[in-house]
């Protein structure tokens, strides 16, 4: 299981770091566990991202790191549908972005340092429980969507 620490708060997370991961994000999911979210690992570095919120189905808090993962912004409440826009200001670059449910990343603030931990236990409960079947639902969605784009 993994761990994100900002501040005071704290969510188990799964990562998003290949392309079809980073895509299908919590797209379609109607429920997230409280203290819970996707941790989306960028290949590189930019200032400026625009995340998709077509077929979210509901509002989220995204918390925005530099390769550090020092917080360098934060977008709360982003309603499904509208896409979340985010433009690192200065030298900053965006190479992690965190999803949680709207209102968990409230006190949260530009300057927080972020740390992850890997607990190296799988722990039977509700969450993890979430996080797994998360997982295997993500797998054939992906892989349909693997197979339409060889398709085209």
């Amino acid at each position: 299981m993994m761990l994100i620490r900002i501040s005071d708060k704290q969510w188990q997370i799964v990562t998003a770091s290949t392309s079809e991961e980073i895509y299908q994000g919590l797209r379609g999911i109607s429920y997230i566990p409280p203290y819970t979210g996707m941790l989306f690992c960028l290949p590189y570095g930019t200032t400026h991202i625009t995340i998709d919120m077509s077929e979210m189905l509901l509002p989220i808090d995204i918390v925005f790191f530099d390769s550090n993962l020092n917080v360098i912004g934060i977008l709360n409440h982003v309603s499904p549908y509208d896409d979340a826009v985010f433009i690192a200001e200065g030298d900053d670059r965006i190479r992690y972005f965190l999803e949680v449910n709207a209102g968990e990343a409230v006190g949260i603030k530009a300057g927080d340092t972020a740390q992850i931990e890997y607990t190296g236990t799988l722990v039977d409960t509700p969450t993890a429980n979430f996080i797994f079947t998360l997982i295997e639902m993500m797998i054939p969605i992906m892989m349909f969507g693997m197979a339409m784009r060889a398709i085209k």
